[in-house]
Order: C-alpha cells, then structure tokens, then sequence
C-alpha cells in the first residue's frame, strides 16, 4: 500500500521501545559479582518511498518509484552473570531469546549466547609505567536480512524463514606505556554467518537461497600522546585491518547477480557468488588487445577474444576477486 505522510508530505518513521533491567550485587571488597535480567519489546515502523530515472540502451530513458514499508517487531529476554574472579579477571557470561517478526512474518531466531573473560595485569614499571589487558570472547548474534515488500520464494521453511545467524571469536591484547602517552591494540577475530539471504530476481519474484560465509582477520591500532600542556594536546593514531571474505557452504555452482530488483533492469556491475570465493566476488577480464581498426581516435567496440575481430579484446578468465 501507497506510505502514510505526516502533515508536511514527508516520510514517516515511528519506533516504540520498552526495556526493564532486574540487577542483582553480591560479594565483598573486590571481588563483586552481578546478575541482570533484560526484557525487551522493541517496534519499529518504516514507510519510505523512492524513484529513480535510468538510462536503459536502446529503449531511452525510464523512471521508476517504489514503497518500502516495513513493521519490524522484537520481544527477548536474557540472562547475564558477570564475576568479579581473582580480583584481576572479570568473567561475563549471559543467554538471550527473541521473538522476531517482519511485516507479521515470525522468523526463526536461535538462542543467542556469549561469555567473555578479561584479565587486567598488574602495573609494571616505576610508578605505574605500563599495564596489560588480555581479553577473549565468544557470542552469537542473529540479524533478520531485510527484504522488499513484495512477491518471494524461500526456498527452506517457507512457513518460518531462518534469521542469519554469526557465532564469532575474538582474542585481544591491549597495551599502555608511559602513563598511557603511548598504547597498542590488537584483536583476531573468526566469525562464520549461516543462513545468509541471498536473491536472485526475475521478473517479480526472488528466490532466496541460504549460504554460509567465512570472515576472519586481524585489526591493530597504535596511539600516542605525542605532546600535551594545560591548553593543547596533539594525539597521533594509526590502524591497521585485514579481512578475508569467503563463502564456504551453500553453492557448489556459481551463481550470477546481474539483475537491479529496484528498476526492474540489468544490472551492469555482475557479481558472482560461489564455495570459495568471496561474497558478490569480480570476475577478471584482463585486456589482450586494444587498436583502432577504423581509424577515428576512440575504442568503439569491445568482444572475447574467442570472438575477435574488434577494438577492444578481452579474455575469458575464471579467475575471481
């Protein structure tokens, strides 16, 4: 149905939020330990209207305008215990269960769980010159993909699709020197997502194929304090990151996203999705020749090079980014 305006003519969002937090303290001196109780029931309504106008080759020009109008509703309750242990280390540990609906459609939504732990060294070196922090985590967190308004297909489960579902690991090392002018930070990570909802659109229709995919890598920062006075502080950070990306269940096949669900067109940036390779991955097409054969300054054709003659060659290539 057409979106609902305010009295401006103008989009309208409304979200509506309610959250209690039971806590419990216990222990003495340093050792302290928390048990909290979170209930939740969070709704959120969307109308957002858009259009566009597209060149299309050989048909001119077209324009396009569409709804995107949402009602995304979630209640959950958890539990999180968190212990105070050996005066240094804190523990955290805690469960959550959420219902989730999308446009009153229930998704599958697993329970969630996560646990930390975290160990704060001593200070090292004349009058606190240093610390150390090590830390460690596993969680889970489930993610509803968002979707158009309008006619699907899932292809498992038709009567309750699963939500996307990430279990991560993650171990850190965090370091402060000289009164904490100078510090260092280091995180690896692992973290596969299942159930990812990936489309393929024809026509009207989507049909939503479930994947699992792989991210894993490393992030650092550096940061230092290089001057400081009562009125000016110069502070310097530098980070690095790596990530790779891989899609490790779910397509034996390629399978080729070449198709804009919003204009009902082609798409002219394809994308690949296969076992191996990267998420909506590139396929290299590496120029093996470029001439002009009539002559009139410009590259006006292009083709394979299984089927040249033209101005620009490319290759074939099976070889992905």
């Amino acid at each position: 149905p057409p979106r609902q305006v305010d009295e401006r003519g103008e989009r309208r969002r409304r979200d509506w939020n309610a959250r209690l937090n039971a806590e419990a303290r216990y222990g003495s001196g340093a050792i302290r330990h928390v048990t909290e109780l979170i209930a939740e029931h969070a709704v959120a309504k969307d109308e957002e209207e858009h259009s566009a106008i597209m060149m299309i080759p050989g048909s001119g020009q077209a324009s396009t305008a569409f709804w995107l109008n949402s009602r995304l509703a979630i209640a959950g309750v958890g539990l999180e215990q968190r212990m105070r242990l050996w005066e240094r280390a804190t523990l955290i540990g805690g469960v959550r269960l959420d219902q989730v609906r999308l446009n009153d459609l229930r998704w599958d939504v697993p329970l969630a769980r996560h646990a930390s732990l975290v160990w704060d060294g001593p200070p090292f070196g004349a009058h606190d010159w240093g610390r150390v922090r090590l830390r460690a985590a596993l969680g889970d967190l489930a993610t509803v993909p968002q979707t158009m308004q309008g006619l699907f297909f899932i292809v498992s489960d038709p009567d309750r699709p699963k939500a996307e579902f990430t279990r991560e690991r993650e171990l850190g090392f965090d370091a402060t020197m000289l009164r904490d002018r100078l510090g260092l930070s280091l995180t690896w990570y692992t973290k596969r997502t299942a159930n990812v909802g990936n489309s393929t659109f024809g026509g009207q229709f989507a049909i939503f194929r479930r994947i699992e995919v792989l991210n894993r890598g490393v992030e650092g920062t550096v940061h230092a304090r290089i001057a400081q006075t009562s009125g000016f502080m110069w502070d310097a950070r530098a980070s690095y990151a790596y990530n790779h990306n891989e899609v490790t269940r779910g397509l034996r096949t390629l399978l080729l996203i070449d198709f804009d669900p919003f204009n009902q067109i082609p798409s002219f940036t394809r994308q690949w999705i296969g076992e191996g390779l990267p998420l909506g991955a590139h396929r290299s097409q590496p120029i093996v020749s470029l001439q002009d054969l009539d002559q009139d300054g410009r590259a006006d054709d292009g083709c394979f090079e299984d089927s040249a003659p033209c101005e620009v060659v490319v290759s074939r290539s099976e070889d992905f980014h």
